[in-house]
């Protein structure tokens, strides 16, 4: 889904990181929140790239080993039906066919995480990539950041700003084991190298 930011009598901004409930998030906004003070960014930008900062600013935070674990089941399922609408869907979708390369068989896990670098999130001129950490789509700062593993009582925040308390849905879910359970030493070490920074400034152990 997207970045979006929201004009009006109190104006905010919601950053949204890839596979961090973003979707439910932006979902809500959209059905909560008058649709003409809504623009939305299709590339998931960070704070920075923003043209604009609305008012007071959010997003999610995630541990980064379930966040690879939740983006290996989402990503089969993604479609071009899925992205911005104004995606011709043609090439959107050749351009995942190509990302992904595993329509044949998908890989399991391990084989998958070895080619994660190279193969996830990498559309020409994307100015993130498979690598980039959470932190960075908040820099310099966000006014309220909230867990994904605390969604639903963190969300609070977000409603008391608000004043609305509309119930936050959980879309985009995937049916899969716990994430401790798809790693192996060496994998677990990957990932620990890829996102030191998040695991350290959030605090995240495995």
């Amino acid at each position: 889904m997207a970045t979006i930011t929201v004009q009006g009598t109190q104006p905010f901004t919601f950053v949204h990181v890839p596979k961090n409930a973003g979707t439910s998030i932006s979902e809500w906004i959209r059905a909560t929140q008058p649709a003409r003070c809504i623009t939305q960014f299709y590339d998931h930008e960070r704070l920075q790239d923003l043209p604009q900062v609305l008012g007071w600013t959010f997003g999610v935070v995630r541990n980064p080993w379930d966040r690879l674990v939740s983006t290996y089941h989402y990503l089969p399922h993604l479609n071009a039906s899925a992205m911005a609408p104004d995606v011709n869907t043609a090439a959107a979708q050749a351009w995942l066919l190509k990302q992904n390369g595993w329509q044949a068989q998908y890989p399991d896990f391990e084989q998958w995480i070895d080619q994660y670098p190279p193969q996830v999130w990498a559309s020409p001129g994307q100015r993130w990539t498979a690598l980039t950490g959470q932190w960075e789509w908040f820099h310099p700062s966000v006014t309220v950041l909230l867990r994904y593993e605390n969604l639903v009582q963190d969300f609070q925040q977000i409603q008391l700003r608000l004043n609305c308390w509309e119930p936050l849905a959980h879309v985009n879910t995937t049916e899969r084991n716990a994430y401790q359970q798809y790693y192996t030493a060496r994998t677990r070490n990957l990932v620990a190298q890829w996102f030191g920074e998040d695991i350290q400034r959030y605090g995240y152990e495995f």
